[in-house]
């Protein structure tokens, strides 16, 4: 578990135990992914992105952005492997440092992880997958006319999307696009 200041803990036989105290006095956690090799890693609120083994400190992997744009979210995809979303771009963090990136056409996107490897992106018109390295939007009848705050995915060819109006079922056709339901 992780605490809003970023205290990093777990929970064995009904007892909480410290593992690692936050990175800074005043950090303000978000989220927390624990990624194949047994790593934590923490977004915080002013951008920053925090990595521990659950033994040694938090160490700081991605900076407050500045200018770049905010970093919005972090997700792991269904391999292990932890991705952010930072501004226009989507990075993948591997080691010590950062794995390739991603042109994203829009800010403050959603991650989820999709099955058979890469993420799904919640756009604000609609649904992408990252494929090989680059974004393939979904085609969607009807048209999503609103951001996606939230992605569920159910199976490779079910997903639920959370908008600001509501919840919409996406169901792949035979013919590839993909058909929407509220």
């Amino acid at each position: 578990f992780l605490t809003q200041q970023g205290h990093l803990g777990r929970v064995e036989g009904g007892r909480a135990a410290l593992l690692v105290p936050p990175p800074l006095p005043s950090l303000e956690a978000l989220d927390l992914v624990v990624d194949r090799a047994g790593r934590a890693w923490c977004r915080a609120a002013d951008g920053r992105v925090w990595r521990t083994d659950g033994r040694s400190g938090w160490h700081g992997v991605v900076d407050a952005p500045g200018g770049q744009g905010a970093l919005h979210a972090v997700a792991l995809d269904e391999s292990g492997e932890v991705w952010s979303a930072w501004g226009r771009r989507l990075l993948r963090l591997s080691g010590d440092g950062r794995g390739p990136e991603v042109a994203l056409a829009d800010e403050n996107v959603a991650l989820a992880p999709r099955a058979g490897g890469g993420l799904w992106v919640g756009l604000v018109r609609g649904v992408a997958r990252v494929v090989d390295g680059r974004l393939d939007q979904l085609s969607i009848r009807p048209e999503l006319e609103e951001k996606v705050h939230a992605i569920a995915p159910v199976s490779g060819d079910v997903l639920w999307l959370a908008t600001a109006s509501g919840l919409s079922r996406i169901d792949r056709q035979a013919d590839g696009s993909s058909r929407r339901s509220s």
